[in-house]
């Protein structure tokens, strides 16, 4: 599969969730992901990371 780049929102999708991990030692939740990047809802954050994985991040 060849890796596309990520999207905008996709990029500050994978900053938050690398400085989470770096700061916590693990991943966050949806839940996290939604208040910290200000998503109305938790199935915005599952789009967005459905999207990576289909991007082949």
């Amino acid at each position: 599969m060849v890796e596309q780049r990520p999207t905008k929102k996709q990029r500050e999708l994978l900053s938050f969730i690398d400085g989470f991990i770096k700061g916590y030692g693990y991943g966050p939740s949806y839940r996290e992901i939604m208040r910290a990047l200000d998503y109305k809802s938790v199935s915005t954050v599952a789009t967005h990371v459905n999207g990576l994985v289909a991007r082949g991040w």
